[in-house]
């Protein structure tokens, strides 16, 4: 019973998959995605398709049919087990989301041999960025003492340097692969230079990491400690996101 259904749901992707102006929906990575209209109720003898839209190709995730008033509901994809379908609305609940969740998703119900296409949603789910890392520069004047914060970049990351309630420069990039850096150039007599601070923020949270030391405080072997050290962790970050 379960191969009429799937043949069905692709030819219903064939008729259309665009949508003018699909509803975006954003989480933070780990909490429940409600996909769908809370208002709407559908026949109890709708069949339901949710598709996952990945470089531009379908892919049928739930495929729940009615048939001879028995209910069959199926799941599929990486996230099977973490998906519910609520066949009253024909909402679809992804439960502890991961960034790989977010795409574009597609709803498609079917009462008898009528079609209705009812809705196109966009999932954006975002991480919660690392703590940025500041570490000295290997070149500085003795006037002055340039530092650079780091943080591996996600979506919608910025990266800023502050201080006290002022910010006074920031980065982001399109380019996921790569970490944000952002220098900061000091004056070494500079007596309230505590008070700057590196932030890396999202929508969903954001980390702080003060400036606690100049290029020039203590000698010169313990900056360069510092300097390997900072790099180390960073790279140690890099490696445990990955796995």
């Amino acid at each position: 019973m379960e191969t009429l259904p799937l043949l069905m749901s692709v030819f219903l992707v064939c008729l259309g998959s665009s949508h003018p102006n699909p509803e975006t929906v954003l989480v933070k990575e780990g909490d429940t995605a409600i996909l769908g209209q809370p208002d709407t109720v559908l026949p109890s003898i709708s069949n339901i398709y949710w598709f996952y839209h990945s470089n531009g190709r379908p892919t049928l995730i739930v495929n729940s049919v009615c048939f001879r008033g028995n209910i069959s509901t199926f799941y599929y994809g990486e996230a099977k087990d973490r998906l519910q379908l609520d066949r009253h609305s024909g909402n679809l609940i992804i439960k502890s989301t991961k960034e790989s969740n977010s795409g574009t998703y597609r709803m498609e119900t079917e009462i008898s041999t009528e079609l209705d296409i009812e809705l196109v949603i966009k999932l954006r789910v975002y991480v919660a960025v690392p703590m940025p890392v500041i570490y000295p520069k290997k070149k500085s004047s003795k006037t002055n003492c340039t530092v650079v914060c780091s943080v591996k970049n996600g979506r919608e990351v910025m990266l800023s340097w502050s201080k006290g309630n002022v910010k006074f420069s920031n980065i982001s990039s399109l380019n996921l692969s790569t970490n944000l850096s952002l220098p900061l150039y000091v004056g070494a007599e500079e007596k309230d230079w505590a008070s700057y601070r590196c932030m890396a923020s999202n929508l969903f949270s954001q980390s702080t990491t003060m400036l606690t030391y100049l290029c020039s405080s203590g000698s010169s072997n313990i900056g360069c400690f510092l300097s390997l050290f900072c790099c180390a962790l960073l790279f140690f970050y890099m490696t445990l996101d990955a796995f």
